[in-house]
């Protein structure tokens, strides 16, 4: 009821929002960090994010990038979330997406992050409960 009743007005949940354009550019900057500065293997990378082997080739060689890379992380803390919550992932072993939103969420960053995807924060549908919260 409550998918067919976001579908007929047009409206997104944050959660597809994060899925579909910010994920990918967040595991793409996750899979250079723990290549080069952890000095992980590519293989090890693509384990703890979900990724393919070669998706973490092209982040550690800099060769590709997905779309709203460059504007997802030129919002002022982003970077610095993730540089916080990459060495949490290391030692659980694995990406965790709730993780990432709660962080976005309880900072703030959410709103700046929507308009730099092109996502009017407005239009977009945010959780009224986060985790832990």
């Amino acid at each position: 009821m409550i998918t067919v009743l976001l579908e007929v007005v047009n409206v997104k949940t944050f959660c597809e929002v994060l899925n579909r354009k910010i994920a990918p550019a967040v595991k793409f900057y996750l899979a250079w960090k723990l290549v080069r500065d952890y000095g992980l293997t590519q293989v090890k990378a693509a384990r703890i994010l979900g990724l393919k082997q070669s998706a973490v080739n092209y982040a550690a060689t800099g060769r590709r990038k997905p779309r709203y890379y460059d504007e997802i992380l030129g919002v002022p803390g982003v970077r610095e979330i993730l540089d916080r919550l990459v060495e949490g992932f290391i030692e659980k072993g694995e990406f965790e997406l709730c993780t990432l939103c709660y962080q976005l969420l309880s900072t703030g960053l959410y709103t700046r992050i929507l308009e730099a995807v092109g996502e009017p924060a407005g239009s977009v549908k945010i959780p009224r409960q986060t985790a832990g919260g």
